[in-house]
């Protein structure tokens, strides 16, 4: 029950008439102050305020503090808060998880317990390889550079980084212009991938190189030559002309035979 404060006898001509805002009418003023044409205030008037602030309260078994209200503290706010959002509304866990649900509104803690069941059911991403779809890792430069890892990946920019370092170097071992005798590298034959020998004929006047790998040299001098010292290999040549012999250390080359000229010998590396 309400009252009707248009239809109050003491209220007549002194309430402004119903409107759409105010459909049973609105309080107005006292013109001057003391016409008495104003709204007055009735006991009828306050107890409706009374009467539906205790319902609330009574409503929600909240016992009034007996401190007014206050926008930070608010008995009448906690009573909206539980006869508006009670239990009843209040989405269990199961109905969070079943998502049906359009009427019943979700705590933070059921919403997180979902999600977080949610993450957690889905399977790991495995590691890729050549028939999986998966994680992995970028390779390093080094290991780049190694080429002995199967599981990384490689970037653009780290195969561009390696093929621009690769290429081949050299360093001259020895330069001369002799037709017989031995001769000394200046380091030795095995830090390199091969080696190149320059020489000509006896009369100097035709020219020649000689590639030779390092593992074709050592199979020729270790092998193939080894202890026998009769044997030799041809370490420059043509088809008519060779310098011939055997490194007897790993700088040192001894001449077993001569029918050429040496002039230089580089020590070559395939990067």
């Amino acid at each position: 029950m309400a009252t009707n404060p248009s239809t109050l006898p003491e209220n007549a001509g002194r309430i402004t008439a119903p409107d759409a805002s105010y459909p049973y009418g609105s309080a107005k003023d006292d013109s001057t102050g003391t016409t008495g044409d104003g709204t007055p205030i009735k006991k009828a008037l306050l107890n409706d305020t009374y009467g539906f602030y205790q319902w609330l309260l009574t409503e929600a078994s909240i016992v009034p503090s007996g401190t007014a209200d206050t926008a930070i503290n608010s008995d009448l706010g906690d009573a909206l808060r539980i006869l508006f959002l009670d239990d009843d509304d209040k989405a269990t866990q199961a109905e969070t998880d079943a998502g049906t649900n359009d009427s019943k509104f979700i705590t933070p803690l059921k919403l997180t317990t979902y999600v977080e069941a949610e993450i957690a059911a889905i399977p790991p991403t495995p590691n890729a390889s050549e028939t999986v779809k998966g994680i992995a890792e970028i390779a390093t430069q080094a290991e780049v550079n190694t080429g002995t890892d199967d599981l990384r990946i490689v970037t653009p920019l780290k195969l561009k980084t390696l093929l621009d370092g690769r290429g081949i170097t050299y360093v001259t071992l020895w330069t001369g212009n002799i037709s017989s005798g031995n001769f000394t590298l200046s380091q030795s034959y095995k830090n390199f991938d091969a080696l190149v020998v320059v020489g000509s004929n006896d009369g100097d006047n035709a020219f020649f190189s000689t590639v030779l790998f390092d593992d074709a040299l050592d199979y020729m001098n270790d092998t193939l030559v080894g202890s026998n010292t009769g044997y030799r290999f041809l370490l420059s040549y043509n088809s008519s002309d060779s310098y011939e012999g055997k490194f007897t250390s790993n700088t040192l080359f001894e001449e077993r035979y001569e029918g050429s000229r040496l002039r230089r010998v580089y020590g070559v590396n395939f990067q």
